[in-house]
């Protein structure tokens, strides 16, 4: 079973002043932890809607995950901040 989840957010600085590092904190750390209830909950009910036993994503497995993508998210984020 492979399932492939897109998800996004639009993140909002409250002010210009926000340092390059504190700018990739929230987009490389925190938002994937705001988003990762959600796409559980998606996973979880598109693959019991599919027939497939329920698959739960633990948050070591997203880490993992998101670890594997890191470095092109990192340059991304460095290259819109410049």
């Amino acid at each position: 079973l492979e399932i492939d989840v897109q998800y996004g957010a639009l993140i909002e600085f409250p002010t210009k002043n926000v340092s390059s590092e504190q700018a990739e904190r929230a987009l490389i750390h925190s938002t994937p932890q705001l988003l990762f209830p959600f796409v559980r909950k998606q996973v979880f009910d598109a693959s019991i809607m599919a027939g497939f036993p329920a698959v739960m994503l633990d948050s070591n497995e997203v880490d993992k995950l998101w670890n594997q993508n890191r470095n092109a998210l990192q340059k991304s984020a460095r290259s819109s901040w410049q």
